[in-house]
């Protein structure tokens, strides 16, 4: 009995990389995520923001003990907003236990999004001859 509830307190994947704290127009996005036991069997990284989100990776089946996901986001293509968002990642093993456990939050980190160019002006002309 106890070897049955040594398998079901087993934590789920962990999020071993941090994310950039704003999103740009076009922003990578450098997430690994690392299994305790097994493997990880699906990933999906989510921009949230106000009632809507937005799926930006979603990966399943046998992906390895370790998964490094490089991906580049286009925020405009989102449809999100400037502002505060937060971007959640989900994720889950293949390691059996008792009771099957959906996929869950296991990291999520405030980020703001930030789509406004910067300004540029010339401050003084200084001629070289």
């Amino acid at each position: 009995m106890s070897y049955l509830g040594w398998r079901q307190s087993v934590p789920p994947p962990t999020v071993t990389s941090t994310p950039p704290r704003a999103l740009g127009h076009k922003t990578a996005l450098p997430i690994t995520v690392e299994a305790a036991h097994g493997n990880v069997a699906g990933i999906e990284i989510r921009i949230v923001q106000g009632g809507k989100h937005a799926v930006v990776v979603r990966q399943d089946g046998a992906l390895g003990r370790r998964v490094a996901l490089p991906a580049t986001l286009e925020v405009s293509n989102l449809g999100l907003r400037e502002g505060p968002a937060t971007i959640e990642v989900r994720a889950r093993d293949d390691f059996w236990r008792p009771l099957r456990m959906p996929e869950r939050v296991v990291a999520t980190w405030p980020v703001t999004i930030d789509l406004t160019p910067p300004k540029i002006e010339v401050l003084a002309a200084t001629g070289y001859y």
